[in-house]
This record gives structure tokens, C-alpha cells and sequence, in this order.
């Protein structure tokens, strides 16, 4: 993947995580990701970057919650409401 795909794929992972696909407001802030899969492995890029951390796991099973922190949020835009 090009430096430009991957940055691409970065945000809209991260705009899909805070719901900012259906508006500019975040209104939510995680991601549920099957252990290994290719999503997985990009996220756990991202925490590694600081843009995201892990959350919990899903129950007992094959799946990982994780979260975007506030240089995720920066990178989309998506600043926290302080109100």
C-alpha cells in the first residue's frame, strides 16, 4: 500500500469509528475489529501511531474494541465537545 492509500484508509477508518460518515458531528467513538483480520492489523499500525488505543475485547470471542484518542480525532477534524 502507497503512503497515500494507507493515509486515505487511516482517516476513513477513523471517520467510520467516530460515525462521521453520516455528518461532520461525531457522535460515537470505537471500532470492533476481528482478531487478525486485515482491519486488525492496520488498527493496531494506528495505535502504534498514537491515533487510536485498544479497548476491550468483545466478550470471549474473536473480536477487539478499539477507540480513537484526541491526535485520531485531530487528524479527521473531529475535536472533543467540551460542553
Amino acid at each position: 500500500m502507497d503512503k497515500a492509500t494507507e493515509e486515505y484508509r487511516r482517516k476513513d477508518v477513523l471517520r467510520h469509528m467516530l460515525g462521521m460518515s453520516r455528518g461532520k458531528k461525531p457522535y460515537r467513538n470505537y471500532f470492533c475489529a476481528h482478531i487478525g483480520s486485515p482491519d486488525d492489523e492496520l488498527l493496531l499500525a494506528m495505535v502504534q501511531d498514537g491515533l487510536i488505543e485498544k479497548g476491550r475485547r468483545y466478550t470471549d470471542s474473536e473480536y477487539q474494541f478499539y477507540h480513537a484518542t484526541a491526535a485520531g480525532r485531530a487528524l479527521v477534524g473531529a475535536a472533543e465537545d467540551r460542553e
